[in-house]
This record gives structure tokens, sequence and C-alpha cells, in this order.
């Protein structure tokens, strides 16, 4: 769940780009989690009966998701319920300030972490998974699944023209690149 968007030069005003990461310090970071989906609480999960919202939170990445023979392509993060271990996977059973997990309409919004002092994007949102009670409605035990960028560093920067080969990443940021000029202003995403 990664893709690149080419503008042609003049379409989009002003555009301020992420700077991709392309190490390995993501486990254990905490993050800021930024999306345009449902909404609802740890209690209830989302609710579809309400518009889609912008909005930010804080989380851990707790876990990577393993394929075998391959490098971890996926950060996860569990929505930890204050007071109550049972309904944690991985890492702390605390819950972050401003404890956030994703749902329906977050997918492509990105997931930025300090690392070394400098904000990086780290992943994309992709997924919600049910891991504890078989339902992915984004309550408390749930867990969220961000492809990491770092895996296709390589493959986003040779597209780019910042060319540094392969999908196996390779130093800490990918600088940002620069690939639009000033025109017209793209509107916000209706619901």
């Amino acid at each position: 769940d990664i893709g690149l968007i080419q503008f042609a030069e003049g379409q989009i005003a002003n555009a301020v780009t992420a700077t991709l990461y392309g190490g390995n310090d993501e486990y254990g970071g905490l993050g800021t989690f930024v999306g345009y989906g449902t909404t609802g609480t740890g209690l209830t999960g989302y609710d579809p009966s309400l518009p889609l919202v912008k909005r930010a939170g804080n989380n851990l990445v707790d876990a990577f998701l393993r394929t075998p023979g391959k490098r971890s392509r996926v950060l996860l993060s569990d929505f930890d319920k204050p007071g109550d271990p049972s309904e944690s996977s991985w890492g702390t059973s605390a819950p972050e300030d401003l404890e956030y997990l994703i749902a329906p309409g977050d997918s492509g919004g990105g997931l930025f972490q300090e690392i070394d002092g400098t904000n990086y994007l780290t992943g994309v949102h992709s997924f919600g998974w049910g891991r504890l009670d078989g339902n992915p409605n984004s309550d408390y035990g749930d867990v969220s699944g961000q492809t990491r960028v770092s895996s296709f560093y390589g493959w986003i920067n040779d597209i780019i023209g910042g060319g540094s080969g392969g999908d196996s990443g390779g130093g800490k940021g990918g600088g940002k690149p620069n690939l639009v000029t000033a025109a017209i202003a793209i509107p916000e995403p209706g619901t």
C-alpha cells in the first residue's frame, strides 16, 4: 500500500513535502498519526454515521509485521486501554497522551516520527486489525498497520530522481523532493 503520484508542473500551489525516512529506528518510537477518516472512541470504535474528520494523535510503533524471507514492510501499533493491560498486544500497556488509532478513511495518511532530532515520514496508513476481538472497528485493543517508508526508500528515490537504488533503505533521510511548483490549489477531499 504505497504509491507515488506525479502532478504536472504547476498543479500544486506551495507544496510542502515530508522528509522520507530510510533508516531502521522506527521501532519503539513515538509517532504522530495523521488522517482524514471516521471518528469514534476507544470504547465504541469508529462510528460510520459520523463525518470524516481531519485529526491526529500519538501512538508507539510497537511491532513489525514479519514477512518470511523479507525485510519487515509494515509497522504495527496497538490501541492501549487505560488501566487494562489485557487490551494491549505489544510494548507498554500504558496509553500515550492523545493515544490514537486509525480508522476507515485514514488510509494514505502519514505516520511521522522524530528520530535523532529530525521529523520524518516513517509510515503510510494502510489497515486496521481486530487482533484481540476479531472486529477491526478501531476500539481498544485493535491494531493499525502502516506501510514502512524505509522499505521503499530506494524505490521512491529512484522514481523521483534522487536515486539510491533498491528498496532496502540506505540512510536516515531522503530529503524533501520538490517535484511541483505553484499554480492552483487542490481542494480538501470530500466525504
